[in-house]
C-alpha cells in the first residue's frame, strides 16, 4: 500500500490529528507516550534541550502510525486488525476502547507480546 497517497489514511489521519487537536486528554496521552519513548531512547542524557519541541514533532509519527493502524481494514480489505507489541501502549488502547471520542472499535485488537 503506498500509505502517503492513500485516502483511507489520509481520511484517518485528519481524523487522528483532529482529536489530538481538539481533545485535551488525548493530547496529554499521546504527548505523555512520546515523552516516555524520547527519553528511554536517550537514556544516560540528563537534560534533553527543547524537549517539547521535539515532542512536537515525533508526536507526528505517533498520529501516522495510528492513521496506518486505522486505514488498515479498508486497504488490506479485512475485519480485523491485530496490532501485537511487546510492551503496554496504553494511548493505543484507551483509543480503541473509545476513551477519548466515546466511540468502541472492535475491528482493531492490541495484543501484548512476550
Amino acid at each position: 500500500m503506498d500509505v502517503i497517497n492513500n485516502i483511507e489514511y489520509k481520511k484517518r489521519y485528519s481524523e487522528i490529528m483532529s482529536l489530538y487537536k481538539n481533545n485535551a486528554t488525548f493530547n496529554k496521552d499521546v504527548r505523555h507516550t512520546t515523552k516516555e519513548v524520547i527519553i528511554n531512547k536517550f537514556k544516560g542524557v540528563k537534560l534533553i534541550k527543547n524537549i517539547e519541541k521535539i515532542i512536537d514533532e515525533a508526536v507526528l509519527y505517533l498520529i501516522e502510525e495510528f492513521a496506518f493502524i486505522l486505514s488498515c481494514p479498508v486497504a488490506y480489505n479485512v475485519d480485523t486488525v491485530h496490532y501485537l507489541y511487546h510492551r503496554n501502549w496504553s494511548v493505543f488502547e484507551n483509543f480503541i476502547d473509545g476513551k477519548y471520542d466515546l466511540i468502541k472499535k472492535p475491528s482493531f485488537k492490541f495484543i501484548l507480546t512476550n
